[in-house]
């Protein structure tokens, strides 16, 4: 989290990852933690563990997992079903590496991240 400026940290949805703003509570919490380390000595690196974003609205709820980016994402498989779409997203490799979830698919969510 060390800027340019080796005096200065950055955190929370000002901070990059590998080129990525992670503007969520679960990456901020994680730096908080590996900061306070490094700033009392012992110098701790932020490793980010495969996240899920939830998007609450009602009526339509959806999950986000793992990476989902064009860069990462090679293809998509998508099953669209009466109670939700289940949107996994592999790599070049045909590994899972992300996937969205919407209305009651939403319940696969935690498997699908184990998976990732």
């Amino acid at each position: 989290m060390q800027t340019s400026n080796a005096n200065i940290y950055a955190l929370g949805d000002c901070a990059e990852f590998e080129g990525q703003v992670k503007a969520y509570l679960q990456p901020t919490l994680i730096s908080a933690s590996a900061l306070a380390k490094t700033l009392l000595g012992e110098v701790t690196s932020v490793k980010l563990p495969n996240m899920m974003v939830k998007v609450p609205p009602p009526n339509y709820p959806i999950q986000i997992g793992g990476k989902t980016d064009a860069a990462s994402v090679a293809r998509w498989n998508i099953d669209v079903q009466s109670q939700g779409i289940v949107a996994k997203g592999y790599d070049s490799a045909d590994n899972m590496v992300g996937f969205v979830v919407t209305r009651d698919c939403t319940q696969q969510a935690f498997s699908l991240l184990r998976q990732l």
